[in-house]
């Protein structure tokens, strides 16, 4: 059972979208980034999703939100079925219960294989819902609006760190000092050059097989934090 809460307090949307692609051929990577908002206390929250457009969701987290802590996270894809069903539950009585408050839910990546538009929504499914489950009273449907996002190409080449449009010895250093001695980076997701969505010696080794090895291609990262 499901009731809209009175004056659509209770909210589910997104805090951010961020895309690094580059082509052609168009290849990269997007995150988006869900918050919440309530003002009760919740043992629950599900959200099923559905995507449409040039991406494949495949890996999420919640680490550093609001519901970090709690005992049961699910993230599931279904890539078959271009679908996501996002849980997070409580195990009341105790600190456990989802507390008052606004914050992030999770985050959520996508490989892109083109240029275009990527809508993501809202869908109910076998007997999954957008709920969020209160301490003692019957589900609440938050209010939510689906997500319309341009998916377009950046200027900026993969392992290109010091943004100048060449990439040369020049950027392997750059990396190597941004690992080893703190140097600051304008761009991170350039960095990623093996797409793994960090940036550590893996990308230098990545980098020095390209420059000497005749390695594979530097690819569009996902290492936006």
């Amino acid at each position: 059972m499901s009731n809209m809460t009175p004056g659509g307090r209770d909210t589910l949307f997104f805090c951010g979208v961020k895309s690094y692609v580059y082509g052609p051929p168009y290849t990269g990577h997007i995150r988006v980034d869900f918050g919440f908002y309530h003002d009760e206390n919740l043992v629950g929250i599900e959200v099923p999703l559905v995507w449409i457009g040039p991406v494949e969701f495949y890996w999420g987290t919640f680490s550093n939100t609001r519901v970090e802590s709690l005992t049961i996270k699910t993230l599931i894809f279904d890539e078959v079925n271009q679908r996501i069903l996002v849980q997070a539950v409580a195990i009341p009585p105790g600190p456990d219960l989802i507390r008052p408050g606004k914050g992030k839910l999770v985050e959520i990546i996508a490989m892109v294989s083109d240029t275009g538009t990527l809508i993501l929504d809202s869908i109910t499914f076998d007997s999954h819902s957008l709920r969020f489950v209160p301490e003692e009273a019957v589900d609440i449907a938050p209010v939510f609006n689906k997500l319309v996002f341009r998916i377009e190409s950046d200027t900026i080449k993969p392992g290109d760190i010091d943004l100048n449009g060449d990439i040369n010895m020049a950027d392997l250093i750059t990396l190597v000092n941004y690992l080893f001695r703190g140097w600051i980076v304008s761009f991170k997701p350039a960095t990623d050059v093996n797409s793994d969505c960090r940036v550590s010696l893996p990308d230098v080794i990545t980098m020095v097989n390209y420059f000497f090895k005749s390695g594979p291609q530097l690819k569009p990262g996902c290492a936006w934090d």
